[in-house]
């Protein structure tokens, strides 16, 4: 994986071997949100890493987004493994720190929303001060992030 910066708070990951763009990143702080758009096939052990990584940055950068806005529409195959740290260590974590609200949009792809039904299933039952909702557009997901 390698990270690149645009300006202060727009970052792009992308595969060292591929050299293809998996995670576009903007932190907007005047906003509060942290807008993420994932693009194709992306394995488990590598979006945990991106997660990783980006919380280092914005520990680095003192930045603390309150919402978050996740763009799948060019995600694909299934993120499900990789519900279960979210839920039980990412979340938790972020939450301890203000973080309450994630706006999801849905991919073009059959598997990733699948497996984005199972993850508002487990936020729902394990996660009661995060909030999350998913949307067929970025739009509608900024509207209701800004309510």
């Amino acid at each position: 994986m390698n990270i690149t910066e645009s300006g202060l708070g727009n970052l792009c990951f992308t595969n060292v071997t591929t050299k293809k763009i998996f995670l576009n990143v903007v932190l907007d702080k005047e906003e509060q949100i942290l807008r993420m758009q994932w693009h194709g096939f992306v394995p488990t052990d590598v979006v945990i890493n991106a997660y990783i990584e980006l919380g280092r940055y914005m520990k680095i950068n003192q930045y603390v987004p309150l919402k978050g806005l996740v763009d799948l529409t060019y995600a694909e195959g299934s993120f499900e493994r990789h519900n279960d740290w979210m839920i039980k260590e990412y979340l938790p974590k972020a939450v301890e720190y203000g973080y309450y609200r994630t706006a999801f949009v849905r991919s073009k792809d059959y598997f990733p929303n699948l497996a984005l039904i199972f993850f508002e299933e487990e936020n729902e039952k394990n996660l009661k001060e995060h909030e999350m909702k998913i949307f067929n557009t970025a739009e509608d997901a900024e509207i209701w992030l800004k309510s």
